[in-house]
């Protein structure tokens, strides 16, 4: 094993972790460090059920060692990225998927290369290697569909305080430029952003509703997940729910400078949107409080 060293994103704090020919590992002592929490924080059950729900067909669930001399079951020392990247999903850090893809990058690029045959071939099969990239670069998807299938997706990353709301006139005046594009391009009718009754301004006055001086949606990421979803499914408009849901939830990201990551990536392009829109047109009322969650998972 070889020692490296990652950089904590906006500490410049270092930390040593592990590398071999096909893994990275980080002490367990230095989870909490990477997290940016304390280590009461890291309670064993999420340690437990993270390896025995996520991991229970593969090597990591050997992360619980057989005997801790006791009579019970002792953590090892050292976790895997993937186990971190799954332990974060619990713990709603997004230090967990930081580090997953630093690890990765780190991997590409220090991990000792496949062996040559005698005649100057790779052994490793090519196929087998474009499969464990495959799963690698897709590993947080596979997550996310597992753990929306069992209705337990968290909310992760801190709640992002709230820097403009989104008003009924402005947001009149944002749907009416959006008519205007629109029909310039023959996409939209007459009827496009009729408000049918006042049930719109209802929608936009309950997602900044406050008690105490607190908004009871506190955060980014929450108030657009309600936008998103109450603006598709309450129907105020005569035509263009959808449209309008999709546009008015990029505008409040806009507006509260959350819509992109900090390396200027949107969060959600134009084709993951009209996939998540759709998503929310066609869910079933039970499945509000999970197409919810979602979103706030996909804006993390």
């Amino acid at each position: 094993m070889q020692k490296i060293f990652y950089t904590l994103p906006g500490t410049g704090k270092e930390i040593a972790v592990l590398i071999d020919h096909a893994e990275v590992w980080i002490d367990r002592i230095l989870i909490p460090v990477l997290f940016g929490c304390s280590t009461q924080d890291l309670d064993r059950t999420a340690i437990e059920e993270a390896t025995t729900e996520t991991w229970r067909s593969t090597r990591h669930a050997q992360l619980l060692a057989v005997d801790d001399g006791k009579g019970g079951t002792g953590l090892r020392e050292h976790f895997s990225r993937e186990f971190v990247l799954s332990l974060g999903f619990r713990m709603h850090h997004q230090a967990a998927l930081a580090f997953y893809r630093w690890a990765g990058d780190a991997l590409r690029r220090l991990a000792p290369p496949a062996e040559m045959s005698a005649e100057g071939h790779l052994k490793a099969a090519p196929t087998t290697l474009d499969v464990a990239a495959l799963i690698e670069s897709y590993l947080p998807c596979f997550l996310l569909l597992n753990q929306y299938d069992g209705h337990r997706l968290p909310i992760t990353g801190e709640s992002s305080p709230i820097r403009n709301e989104l008003s009924h006139p402005e947001a009149h005046s944002a749907i009416s430029a959006l008519k205007d594009r629109l029909t310039g391009l023959n996409e939209a009718t007459a009827l496009f952003g009729h408000e049918k009754d006042e049930s719109f301004q209802g929608t936009l006055q309950s997602i900044a509703q406050t008690y105490g001086g607190q908004y009871l949606h506190p955060g980014i990421g929450e108030q657009a997940a309600h936008l998103l979803y109450s603006v598709i499914k309450n129907h105020s408009f005569s035509d263009g729910n959808k449209r309008i849901g999709a546009f008015l939830f990029s505008w409040f990201l806009e507006i509260n400078q959350y819509r992109r990551r900090p390396d200027g990536r949107p969060k959600l392009d134009a084709l993951a949107l009209t996939v998540l829109a759709l998503l929310v047109a066609q869910s079933r009322p039970d499945d509000r409080e999970d197409i919810l969650k979602l979103i706030q998972c996909l804006l993390s």
